[in-house]
């Protein structure tokens, strides 16, 4: 490797990461400044200094490292690590200031930006891995996942259809009351609404719990446990309420819960006209 000496400041990131006999190795460059910090190459990864914080983190040789150094390194859309690697169940992951990169065997890496992640690490499961990059657009920020394709749009959680949610659709939030081709259901399509995307889970209400949830729908949309259909509706019929009730819930409980879970609504889909029935 030639001869490089490793100095402070990082000289003791070195040493408490095993220095010569450690995952770093040998240095195989002096350090070297860049705007905003300063950084030296190792055999086995890189030392990065922020001139912000003034901590030290590195990145190690291998999937992530390589995909980092494609996008720019610290330089590029990503910046300087905020955080080591980390390994999860069937993968690994590294935090920088402007994203993620997560690794799952088989799939490659794949840059996810904070909230995405912040979502994912919370229930992998939920989602499964990704299998495309995040991307924004007009319409919020885009992550194809194994299980669904959803978007981020103001906080909001939104999962994207398979068919366009447009004007001839209605949404309905409901409970046990729109199973199967229920009453709620005829109305909508007898009102001229083709299209219907049907959100409904025995036993839930405003309050009351979905099941697997453990949270009602006004806390699960508010949470993004429960991800609404992205897309612009013409018609959001909201049947809840029943479930509430039975457990005794107190009429302002409910009432309160009814207008949050309507202005989430109004949040999602500006346009859309709103009935309340049930």
């Amino acid at each position: 490797t030639g001869a490089a000496s490793v100095q402070a400041p990082f000289l003791v990131a070195f040493r408490e990461r095993g220095g010569v006999d450690g995952a770093l190795g040998l240095p195989t460059a002096e350090a070297e400044r860049f705007q905003g910090g300063s950084m030296q190459s190792f055999q086995g990864g890189v030392l990065y200094r922020s001139d912000g914080d003034g901590e030290i983190r590195a990145t190690t040789a291998g999937d992530l490292q390589n995909r980092y150094e494609e996008l720019g390194g610290a330089e590029g859309e990503l910046g300087l690590p905020t955080g080591e690697k980390v390994d999860v169940a069937g993968g690994r992951y590294q935090a920088f200031a402007g994203g993620v990169l997560l690794w799952h065997e088989g799939a490659g890496v794949f840059r996810l930006d904070a909230e995405n992640f912040a979502l994912w690490a919370k229930d992998p499961a939920r989602f499964g891995w990704p299998t495309k990059d995040s991307w924004s657009d007009e319409r919020g920020a885009h992550q194809d996942w194994e299980k669904s394709q959803t978007v981020l749009r103001a906080g909001r959680l939104l999962t994207v259809p398979q068919t366009p949610v447009d004007g001839s659709t209605a949404v309905l939030l409901c409970d046990s009351q729109c199973g199967g081709d229920s009453w709620i259901e005829q109305g909508a399509r007898g009102a001229g609404f083709t299209n219907i995307v049907k959100l409904g889970y025995g036993g839930s209400g405003y309050l009351a719990p979905i099941s697997g949830l453990g949270a009602g729908f006004t806390e699960s949309v508010s949470r993004n446990l429960l991800a609404l259909p992205e897309g612009d509706p013409g018609l959001v019929i909201i049947t809840l309420g029943g479930n509430d009730a039975a457990q005794r819930r107190s009429a302002t409980e409910i009432v309160v819960a009814e207008d949050q879970l309507i202005e989430l609504l109004r949040q999602s889909y500006p346009n859309a006209a709103i009935v309340v029935d049930g």
